[in-house]
């Protein structure tokens, strides 16, 4: 995942971010069963896809603790 697009996600609600990280979780499934059968090739592909969830909760993380943070103000 490019910066511009870690950008991109920033901007999103946690709602939606969060049907993108079910979306992501259904394709890195899927890319793991293809690994195993040995249809792909690529075997970073699916610890790419983990990563990149591990990205998108980062920043739901980040948006709870700002909203904690308005709050307490």
């Amino acid at each position: 995942m490019k910066n511009k697009d870690l950008n991109e996600l920033k901007n999103k609600s946690i709602e939606n971010l969060k049907k993108i990280i079910a979306d992501q979780e259904k394709e890195e499934k899927q890319t793991r069963l293809k690994l195993k059968i040995g249809k792909i090739k690529n075997v970073h592909l699916a610890n790419q896809k983990r990563k990149d969830i591990a990205k998108i909760k980062t920043i739901i993380a980040e948006k709870n603790f700002m909203e904690v943070i308005k709050n307490q103000k």
